[in-house]
């Protein structure tokens, strides 16, 4: 039976970057297990306000990791979105927060050459 994790309320990002670009075109993408969705993207910014509120439902928490994506859009068919960065989060964190917790995550990308921190 699956149950409903509630709210992910995916807020902000902030310090985002590509070498290769001075602003870029954010959005940023949830999945746990076969559920995956997206948010809106954003156009030349590197510290996005997405306020976007996604719901999921879990089986069972304990194990399951909640993986969060950044990409910069590219915005023509025929160019892939690039991967600015990832994080993940334990679902049995989530679940056990009492109340309303507000957690930054540090994204990880290991083709970034770039030392400066990037945070969802």
């Amino acid at each position: 039976q699956a149950s409903n994790l509630g709210g992910v309320d995916y807020a902000s990002a902030a310090n985002l970057y590509r070498d290769t670009a001075p602003t870029i075109n954010p959005f940023c993408t949830l999945s746990l297990g076969a559920q995956y969705l997206s948010s809106k993207a954003f156009r030349r910014t590197n510290n996005p306000y997405f306020d976007e509120k996604f719901e999921l439902s879990v089986r069972e928490p304990n194990g399951e990791l909640l993986q969060i994506r950044v990409y910069d859009q590219q915005g023509d068919a025929l160019s892939r979105d690039i991967l600015i960065g990832s994080a993940w989060i334990s679902v049995e964190e989530i679940a056990l927060s009492a109340s309303w917790t507000v957690v930054w995550l540090q994204l990880t990308n290991m083709l970034a050459s770039d030392p400066r921190r990037q945070n969802v």
